[in-house]
């Protein structure tokens, strides 16, 4: 069984693991900026991200990723980041992760916001939960998207 990394894994596979499955949502907030900058709506050219900002972004994701979960339990998966704006007024950017150990995610989330893309942030909210197998509906089991590292 390769667990966390194989589509083809039964409910059962993952059921009978005795693994526990972490997941953290963290909601960003734009930093208060806002408020020196009313009325201009938009970031000054200084703090647009480049692309070097998004090379340091996903450096940071592979150096917590380790080998992969399912072989590597200190592993942390960056499954999303999401455009959340429009659904709260302090919600701009979701991020979603997942791993076997919530202190590690804890470590991971707060490497990522000390990247330039989320250093000028704030988390508005955040929520942590851990997969249980269901008592009524034992096929329904934690679905990780399988990546191609390279």
């Amino acid at each position: 069984m390769s667990y966390g990394r194989n589509a083809q894994r039964t409910p059962e596979e993952v059921n009978s693991s005795g693994k526990d499955w972490f997941t953290l949502y963290a909601v960003f907030k734009r930093a208060s900026w806002r408020g020196s900058l009313a009325g201009q709506g938009r970031l000054p050219s200084q703090l647009l991200p480049r692309k070097k900002h998004v090379k340091e972004f996903d450096a940071e994701v592979g150096s917590f990723a380790g080998k992969g979960l399912g072989r590597d339990e200190d592993a942390v998966e960056l499954q999303g980041v999401y455009d959340v704006s429009g659904m709260r007024a302090d919600a701009d950017v979701m991020v979603w992760l997942v791993g076997h150990k919530a202190e590690n995610i804890q470590a991971a989330l707060r490497a990522l916001h000390r990247t330039h893309l989320l250093a000028r942030t704030e988390i508005a909210f955040s929520a942590m939960g851990v997969h249980r197998t269901a008592e009524f509906a034992r096929g329904h089991v934690l679905n990780l998207r399988a990546r191609r590292r390279g």
